[in-house]
Order: C-alpha cells, then sequence, then structure tokens
C-alpha cells in the first residue's frame, strides 16, 4: 500500500486528479466529467489511472455503468487524503 509520502510525490496532475474526485459529494464521477476538467483527453486520464486503480495502488475503482466510464475514490484512496466517505 502506498503512503501518504507516495501521494505527496506523485506528479501533479495526478494529485489534481484525486482531489477532483474527493470533492465530489459521491466521490465518483464520468470519464468524461474527468477529462474536461484536467483539459486531457480520455485516453490520457486513463493512462493517469492505471497506476492508481487497483491493480496499482489501489486508490481509485474504473468502473463501466450503464456504458459510461465511472471513477471513484477506494476508502485507500480517501485515506491518502484524509477524506471522509460521504454518508449520503
Amino acid at each position: 500500500m502506498p503512503t501518504s509520502r507516495e501521494i505527496a510525490n506523485a506528479p501533479a496532475e495526478v494529485v489534481f486528479l484525486i482531489a477532483l474526485i474527493a470533492d465530489v459529494p459521491t466521490q465518483c464521477v464520468s470519464l468524461p466529467w474527468l477529462a474536461k476538467r484536467l483539459d486531457l483527453r480520455a485516453s490520457q486520464v486513463l493512462r493517469l489511472l492505471a497506476p492508481l486503480g487497483q491493480a496499482g495502488a489501489g486508490w481509485l475503482d474504473v468502473a463501466v455503468q450503464d456504458d459510461q466510464w465511472q471513477i471513484g475514490l477506494t476508502p485507500a484512496g480517501l485515506a491518502q487524503l484524509g477524506a471522509q466517505p460521504s454518508t449520503d
């Protein structure tokens, strides 16, 4: 499991990406929503997500739901930011 020091040393885009998702009440966003806010193409966002997903750090969960890519923070991802899961 990566440490908070590792996230502090992560590229600015990764930290910004995780913070964007954490600021959403559901801690889950669509790929187009995230790509637009990062000003990147979807493929570029997916490359940023790869080392943070379940096969890597385990901070993000990427899934296809109703034909739409959804990116959500896992409890481990929330812990990296010191955020608390939404109770909604």
